[in-house]
């Protein structure tokens, strides 16, 4: 690994500067990895704040909460070179990873880049044959992620009347953690918002679809597996399909637009 051989040359000094999620315990704190390889680290600098909402905004605001603190440390410091860098990269499906690949140089100047599928906890998401489930649509996520935020809002105002102009006894469940203002406003007649599920996989395995109209992001989209999981259909974009290797028609549907989702 690189610092390795940074801090085992004698001809060099390094300056390590901890920051973004590797702070953060939701994500591992990484921080607390690197002091048991024995690294020392020269300072800190918090970027993002507890229960902050996941939005380009925030991101902003994040970036502009860390420049001050190292352009501060770089004044003190004056270092000779600056190296942002990783030895590794992960990404949640073979298309990530290509994408990584080009973005980054493989081979071997780049660093390695790998790919950990995901998978899904089949006791919490624990599939249970039974008759279909009614008229119920079902979207889940972690409602304080734009790319979550963003779909929930595209099923409820517009997937939902388009369905249910076909079916008017469509109803729409959103359930996830922390959701934010704009999410909670979406409850109201046919819409369900369920904040902290206390039994997430019972919630999917009850509705008739799991709907994953997903716009932004990338990678694989766990709430497509574990809808598989228990069962649950599922109707979902092109892109989220590819990521896991699924057929339309075969393992899922798949819509994209509006109209073909309703």
């Amino acid at each position: 690994p690189i610092l390795v051989l940074i801090r085992e040359d004698p001809d060099l000094d390094y300056k390590l500067i901890v920051t973004g999620i590797s702070l953060m315990a939701e994500h591992g704190r990484d921080i607390d990895v690197i002091k048991r390889d024995g690294f020392t680290i020269e300072a800190t600098i918090p970027m993002f704040l507890d229960q902050a909402p996941d939005t380009g905004a925030e991101m902003t605001r994040a970036i502009g909460r860390v420049l001050p603190g190292l352009v501060d440390l770089f004044a003190r410091l004056r270092p000779d070179i600056i190296l942002s860098g990783f030895d590794i990269v992960f990404a949640t499906s073979a298309k990530d990873a290509e994408q990584f690949r080009e973005l980054l140089g493989g081979g071997d100047r780049g660093p390695s880049i790998e790919v950990v599928v995901n998978g899904v906890d089949t006791r919490a998401f624990e599939y249970k044959p039974g008759p279909a489930a009614g008229r119920k649509l079902v979207y889940t996520g972690a409602m304080h992620y734009f790319p979550n935020v963003d779909a929930a809002g595209v099923i409820a105002r517009d997937v939902m009347p388009a369905l249910r102009r076909q079916v008017p006894a469509a109803r729409l469940v959103i359930a996830g953690t922390r959701p934010v203002r704009s999410v909670r406003h979406l409850a109201g007649t046919g819409t369900t918002v369920v904040p902290e599920p206390d039994d997430l996989g019972a919630v999917v395995a009850a509705a008739a679809v799991a709907v994953v109209p997903v716009r932004a992001g990338s990678g694989i989209q766990n709430k497509v597996l574990e809808a598989m999981a228990v069962g649950t259909p599922v109707v979902t974009t092109e892109r989220a399909a590819a990521a896991i290797g699924a057929e339309d028609g075969i393992h899922l549907l798949v819509a994209d637009g509006v109209e073909a989702t309703a």
